[in-house]
């Protein structure tokens, strides 16, 4: 049966359009950086008093989201959605500022609830029992059994009443000619409510700070580790208040951090904070790069997984191993690419590395990702460090602003060449831009560490970087990378960065005080992530006084 109910996603656009208008100016970036490479210090009591902490009262779930929640609600493994739903540009895919629905979205869920619906009691996950013969009975059972679970939350009155009635006008089409086949377009319809498509944080209150419920916190909690809906456990947790005070979300967040599920979500905010979500599709010139191919592309990828994984759940590790770490985990492919010596094969193995590879700076998935097809990128590897591993906003660039040539004339080295850059109206952005994409000028497009170019002219890849508001000379992406290991900056940076995903929004200047916090008096990233889910920002919004949204 493919049944779909397009009337009831009426109300999802309107939805979108109110979150959307309620997400403000984005103009006070906590990190902006001014013409001169400064940053501004923190907020005073009065301007954050004047800001707007999270005000989003429903954001949109992704599609990895979306087929994450159908394969633990009914198992379901086919990837039912594949629209892309994500949030664009600098920002993570959850970002909510950038999740809107749209007529071709409609059309998409209303195919994927169908075929979910369907799945589901073809494969026996859903039933539809009704012994009694009382159907009105049974099917408000199922409802409200199933609707927990998809809802996030235990349906209203009006959600039960409308499917209900839905029920009972299947009934009496003789296409529904059974009450199983009603029941699954009952299911299928409450897979394309808004109350499932939209993950809804209301709160307790009306008007001013209030404090979300115990299912939003659940389901905020649920989507932030494991990019995923919340487990049956978690919500009974909810139903039994332990979600009410910071404490048991802590403990509900520990289980969680246990489970297979959180080692995919945060891996997958990792792919996106570092920028290598492409490293598998590796492509780089054959004829400079006979050695690159998607696999070497995977092994990368799979090196840093491996390694965040190992840091976080076997050894208890903090932002300085992020970045000073003198292991990883690599196979044959991996270890040609490192110079390595020894035996190698297909599997992956941990191994000392030498000294021009610390941390993930240094590892091939960040270093190609952040490259072009056929040559390195000191530009793009110094604005993605800047803004994500150090978090400086630099804006963007001049409309006027000429490209730089993409060789270099024989009596040009790369760093007179960047000097092109460094005057006028981009000098201020290429002082901090600049140093930082040297350092890692001994890295070539394949990430392979070299001393000299290719026409033999000699690689220089010192700098000074501006780190903790000091000037700090490196020499080198290994020497960045211990230096940031040493500094506040990184430690501040990983938090600020992790705190937006699981936010899943741009951090106002009023976030910064919980930032700081979290970031001095820990630097151990199992204990960032937790202390930031029973944070305040975490488990609050501001309620605007219009807002009207239901």
């Amino acid at each position: 049966m493919k049944r779909v109910f397009p009337l009831l996603l009426i109300s999802v656009p309107l939805a979108a359009a109110c979150s959307a208008d309620l997400l403000g100016d984005r103009d006070d970036d906590p990190s902006s950086v001014g013409p001169d490479g400064s940053r501004p210090g923190p907020a005073t009591p009065d301007q954050v008093a004047g800001e707007r902490a999270d005000i989003t009262p429903a954001r949109l779930l992704t599609d990895i989201q979306y087929n994450n929640a159908v394969a633990a609600l009914f198992g379901v493994g086919s990837a039912p959605l594949s629209a892309q739903i994500a949030a664009h540009g600098d920002v993570y895919d959850n970002d909510a500022s950038g999740l809107t629905s749209s007529p071709r979205l409609v059309e998409a869920f209303e195919a994927a609830a169908a075929h979910v619906a369907s799945e589901a009691f073809e494969s026996g996950a859903v039933r539809f029992d009704c012994a009694s013969g009382e159907e009105t009975t049974c099917i408000g059972e199922f409802i409200s059994q199933n609707g927990l679970r998809i809802f996030r939350r235990p349906p209203s009155e009006d959600e039960v009443g409308i499917l209900t009635r839905l029920f009972a006008s299947l009934r009496a089409e003789p296409i529904e000619d059974t009450p199983e086949a009603a029941a699954e377009g009952v299911l299928t319809a409450m897979l394309q409510m808004p109350a499932f498509l939209f993950r809804t944080e209301l709160g307790e209150g009306r008007g001013g700070r209030t404090r979300l419920t115990g299912f939003e916190v659940a389901s905020r909690l649920s989507f932030a580790l494991t990019n995923s809906t919340p487990d049956d456990e978690l919500l009974q947790a909810a139903a039994e208040g332990l979600l009410d005070e910071p404490a048991g979300v802590r403990a509900a967040a520990e289980r969680l951090l246990a489970s297979p599920q959180a080692r995919q979500g945060l891996l997958h905010f990792v792919d996106q904070w570092l920028g290598i979500q492409d490293a598998p599709r590796l492509n780089r010139d054959p004829e400079l790069f006979p050695q690159a191919s998607t696999e070497l592309g995977a092994a990368m990828y799979t090196e840093t997984r491996l390694f965040f994984e190992d840091l976080f759940w076997n050894r208890d590790g903090d932002v300085n191993d992020l970045f000073a770490a003198d292991y990883s985990f690599v196979n044959a492919d991996l270890a040609e690419l490192y110079g390595l010596s020894g035996e190698f094969g297909s599997e992956f193995v941990e191994t000392r590395l030498p000294d021009e590879r610390r941390g993930v700076l240094t590892q091939g998935s960040y270093l190609t990702s952040h490259s072009v097809f056929d040559r390195s990128h000191p530009i793009a590897r110094g604005v993605y460090t800047l803004r994500k591993i150090m978090c400086f906003d630099l804006g963007s660039p001049p409309n006027d602003v000429g490209a730089l040539p993409e060789d270099r004339s024989e009596a040009q080295s790369v760093r007179e060449m960047l000097k092109q850059h460094a005057a006028g109206a981009c000098a201020g952005c290429h002082k901090m831009i600049d140093p930082v994409g040297l350092s890692f000028e001994a890295y070539d497009a394949l990430g392979v560490h070299r001393s000299v170019y290719d026409d033999g002219s000699p690689v220089e890849a010192t700098a000074e970087v501006l780190i903790d508001d000091v000037w700090v000379p490196v020499d080198g992406g290994a020497d960045l990378s211990l230096a940031l290991a040493e500094s506040n900056t990184a430690g501040s940076c990983f938090t600020q960065q992790a705190m937006a995903y699981m936010l899943g929004r741009t951090l106002k200047r009023q976030d910064l005080g919980t930032v700081e916090r979290i970031a001095s008096e820990t630097q151990n990233l199992r204990e960032i992530v937790l202390n930031i889910v029973s944070s305040e920002p975490f488990l609050y919004r501001d309620v605007p006084a219009q807002e009207t949204c239901e």
